[in-house]
């Protein structure tokens, strides 16, 4: 799955922490009857990673408003106007969103999909406010940092994806 991405030939900016990622998920769910949930979990973080990584090392303030626009309106056609780069991490978060809400719904009968779509909005959303921060060389007091970081550390989108 992981090799079938790509993002490590395309993404060269970008961590590569497959065997990181799962040993946090394990530590997470451990039980050995949540494999499924394991799986899913790293493969959240793989993706979050490489997206943390555009917004903090990589991407134009430009282009990451870009995609934030694109991960808000969660629409394959978003991805038009992205460079090629974020049209792989886009197209990955999308495909794992829409798949994931897919096997919930088929399996569980709990549709997921809007609350996927909203936690990775709010995720991008914080991404982008860190990126203007550092962007326009403002340093946030700690209640402006916090208010952020509580969305920004992903805890919220990661139990939407266990």
């Amino acid at each position: 799955w992981w090799r079938e991405l790509g993002f490590k030939e395309t993404l060269s900016f970008s961590r590569d922490r497959l065997m990181e990622n799962y040993l946090w998920a394990m530590g997470i769910v451990f039980e050995p009857q949540f494999n499924k949930c394991r799986i899913e979990l790293t493969k959240f973080v793989c993706i979050l990673t490489a997206i943390d990584d555009m917004y903090d090392i990589y991407g134009s303030l430009n282009e990451l408003e870009l995609f934030t626009d694109a991960v808000k309106r969660w629409n394959i056609g978003a991805m038009e106007k992205l460079p090629y780069y974020m049209q792989i991490c886009y197209l990955a978060m999308f495909n794992f969103g829409n798949d994931l809400a897919y096997d919930v719904l088929k399996n569980h009968g709990l549709n997921l999909l809007s609350y996927i779509k909203n936690e990775w909005a709010n995720l991008c959303g914080s991404y982008l406010v860190e990126a203007r921060w550092f962007s326009g060389g403002h340093k946030p007091t700690l209640n402006e940092y916090l208010e952020n970081a509580w969305t920004s550390v992903a805890g919220p989108a990661a139990i939407v994806h266990a």
